[in-house]
């Protein structure tokens, strides 16, 4: 739709606007607004004052849990793939953040990043320090193939690691924001929006065109996508039909992560 923002409003002029149809894992429509559209003069205003969008707190004490998937173990199999997710790391005592974990996972650690293909082999260590005590964007792909790990923050291109070894496919739950790797829990302690994980390695103008935009689900590769805009309740819909379980103290927040939703035509 054609979109002109004129103070704290935006008028769509000329745009057919719907609901998610969950069957098709249709992403492009206008998520949460239509109670705050009012009509006037055959234009439909958008109140940004009203329309806002939400973002996950771990505190330590919670996690979220996405049960087993035969994509994910496609995905293992297929030995590459791309994470990436907004994160906000709080920098008090050990900082570390266990990201993403099903058997592999992205961990952020006061060293640097790692990323492991099991849980009990050795990690990818990268050395590449994480912004602490403020929102990043961080991505993280890796090719068996090219046996090459990559990271990047806020879409810059900051270091490849060579690592070779085959992802676990296991049948455990995915998790975000939770680790028992070698027999060691961890709780994440800080903020994260926008996750999405590809079966795919992306290219570096990808993400780095792509990492403030929030994209459709019907982009090829594109296999989680969580936005956490739900607001409330311990359920967070993935765009691909794949719910997120809210475990222990997870609680929703309002997200002021910097993410540019006018830039791609979409709203909260």
């Amino acid at each position: 739709g054609l979109f002109e923002q004129i103070g704290s409003k935006l008028y769509l002029i000329g745009m057919i606007i719907r609901k998610r149809n969950k069957g098709t894992g249709d992403a492009y429509y206008l998520h949460n607004i239509l109670d705050y559209i009012e009509e006037k003069n055959k234009e439909i205003v958008i109140d940004l004052n009203v329309v806002r969008n939400h973002a996950l707190q771990l505190n330590r004490n919670g996690y979220v849990l996405l049960p087993h998937s035969r994509g994910l173990n496609e995905l293992a199999e297929s030995g590459q793939l791309t994470v990436e997710g907004w994160l906000y790391v709080n920098s008090s005592g050990n900082y570390t953040f266990p990201f993403i974990e099903k058997g592999w996972g992205v961990k952020v650690h006061p060293a640097g990043i790692y990323f492991y293909a099991s849980k009990t082999g050795p990690s990818a260590a990268t050395m590449v320090i994480p912004p602490k005590d403020k929102w990043f964007h961080l991505a993280v792909s890796y090719s068996k193939k090219n046996k090459l790990v990559k990271v990047y923050i806020n879409g810059e291109f900051k270091k490849q690691v060579v690592y070779d070894r085959n992802m676990e496919v296991t049948w455990e739950p995915l998790y975000l924001g939770y680790s028992n790797r070698a027999f060691s829990q961890e709780l994440a302690w800080g903020k994260v929006d926008e996750v999405r994980i590809w079966n795919k390695v992306l290219s570096d103008k990808k993400i780095k065109n792509n990492f403030k935009k929030i994209v459709s689900m019907l982009e090829l590769g594109c296999l989680l996508y969580w936005r956490f805009d739900e607001g409330g309740g311990r359920v967070s819909e993935d765009f691909s039909g794949s719910n997120g379980i809210l475990t222990g103290g997870v609680r929703w927040i309002k997200s002021d992560a910097p993410i540019d939703y006018l830039g791609t035509g979409w709203v909260r």
